[in-house]
């Protein structure tokens, strides 16, 4: 099990990063990305795991999702060895439009990270007790996503 470490402007990892907004670490490896921010922390080394780097993606494309990764940050997140994660939380707790937003930002995400090499994890993320699911379900969760059963690796 891993510690949730919330950190802002204050805190040096956020100052070494130029990070002007609050965002959460996992065990200080594991980062929640967003859009604007999604190289510089691959970029800095410091993080093993960027966890939804679809966040703060505002419209979509014409022919593709705003997923926020591209062919670059695929080919950094492999030269550094930063996997990128899927919170199976975020998916639970919306409903409609926004729930098939997202899922389609994440399989273009899968798409992406198969197609440049780069390691795929799952995690629950839950806020709540009822949140929380077994393995089985975050591995189904990643073979709808496009995993293939050789590239899922769940973390809890």
């Amino acid at each position: 099990m891993t510690d949730l470490i919330l950190f802002d402007d204050d805190n040096d990892v956020s100052l070494k990063l130029g990070l002007k907004t609050q965002k959460i670490i996992l065990g200080k490896e594991i980062a929640f990305g967003g859009v604007d921010i999604n190289r510089k922390l691959i970029e800095s080394r410091k993080v093993r795991v960027l966890v939804s780097p679809h966040l703060g993606a505002r419209k979509d494309f014409m022919n593709f999702s705003n997923s926020g990764l591209n062919d670059v940050l695929c080919k950094l997140c492999r030269k550094n060895k930063v996997s990128i994660g899927f919170s199976f939380s975020e998916v639970l707790n919306l409903s409609g439009i926004k729930r098939s937003e997202i899922l389609s930002r994440m399989r273009q995400n899968v798409r992406l990270c198969s197609k440049y090499g780069v390691s795929m994890r799952v995690f629950t993320l839950a806020k709540e007790p009822y949140e929380i699911r077994a393995k089985d379900a975050l591995f189904a969760f990643a073979r709808i996503l496009g995993m293939k059963e050789n590239q899922i690796r769940i973390g809890l």
